[in-house]
């Protein structure tokens, strides 16, 4: 009889132990048993963002137009960058938004708060974005890309560029310049000259030499020498501009009534040219644009990258 009272307290008993421990191992916590159990989510892929329509230009330039500025910086006075030197064709005082401050693109180079690189990077994001137009050419071997931004383009070129003498050379420039003013494409070569002979690195041997006769502030009289050469038909002096050696700015050209003058090939021509503004006393440097005329026949079916126009420079002193 004990037995059948003692064993449902028993039994109590435990259940009522059971349940207090239970108590002491959960605590107070207010978390229920399926919360406390899930696990942590991690992400391991993010999708790429859509590109925003104001998402922000990466190259953000600002200059003034200005019809008779062109400019030249060099490597050194750019820190190093672009071996052959920035140009401002057509446009002056342009700057460039670092950090939300307007800083000279070329001090800003200079300085080393900007680089070529990043220069190359930013615009070519921006063509990925859709603020600027790229259009990628290719002349004589060396490629260059012209970034269109509307108000104003931008020409880039980083390249290996072998010449007819079989060197090669590394060209790295680049220009900035109004767009309604023309391509100026040629102007991104006008800057490969060879330090120690002021030649153009990429000279084709025409038989050329020019010597100036007599120079005044109103216009010079010159002598030109023509002896076999690698050109395909005959020379003739098709335009002539004159910068400054001070600061290499574009000073003056030939006269309104300028007509191409033929040279006289395998011999000597004389002739005398006009500016078209009379100059100052000073230094200067004659660019003679000379442009090699011949028929399409004429060429030979196995030439290639070959010019039809080079410009030829003549320092000279005006008292």
């Amino acid at each position: 009889m004990k037995n059948q009272v003692f064993l449902p307290l028993l039994l109590m008993l435990s259940l009522l132990a059971t349940a207090l421990c239970i108590t002491a191992i959960s605590g107070c916590s207010n978390v229920k048993p399926d919360e406390a159990k899930a696990a942590p989510v991690v992400e391991t892929t993010t999708a790429p963002k859509e590109p925003q329509a104001n998402s922000g230009q990466m190259l953000r330039l600002s200059l003034q137009k200005d019809e008779e500025n062109d400019q030249l910086f060099s490597a050194e006075e750019l820190g190093g960058n672009f071996n052959r030197g920035l140009l401002y064709r057509r446009v002056k005082d342009v700057t460039i938004e670092i950090d939300g401050e307007e800083i000279p693109l070329e001090t800003a180079l200079a300085q080393g708060k900007i680089t070529e690189e990043a220069l190359w990077y930013y615009g070519q994001q921006d063509a990925r974005n859709g603020f600027c137009q790229e259009n990628w050419e290719s002349r004589l071997g060396l490629s260059w890309v012209t970034l269109d931004y509307g108000d104003y383009t931008v020409v880039m070129a980083k390249d290996v560029y072998e010449t007819p003498d079989g060197q090669q050379h590394l060209i790295s420039a680049m220009k900035v310049h109004d767009p309604q003013n023309g391509k100026y494409i040629e102007s991104i070569y006008g800057g490969f000259y060879d330090e120690e002979t002021w030649q153009r690195i990429d000279r084709e041997d025409w038989g050329l030499t020019l010597e100036i006769l007599e120079i005044t502030l109103e216009g010079a009289t010159v002598r030109s020498t023509q002896s076999g050469g690698q050109q395909i038909g005959t020379l003739n002096v098709a335009w002539l501009n004159v910068y400054s050696n001070t600061d290499n700015a574009w000073s003056t050209s030939v006269a309104d009534n300028f007509e191409q003058i033929p040279l006289k090939m395998d011999g000597v021509t004389e002739f005398t040219i006009h500016w078209s503004d009379m100059l100052n006393p000073g230094e200067y440097r004659l660019a003679f644009e000379i442009t090699d005329v011949f028929e399409p026949e004429d060429v030979h079916p196995l030439m290639r990258d070959y010019y039809d126009t080079q410009v030829y420079e003549v320092e000279v002193s005006i008292p």
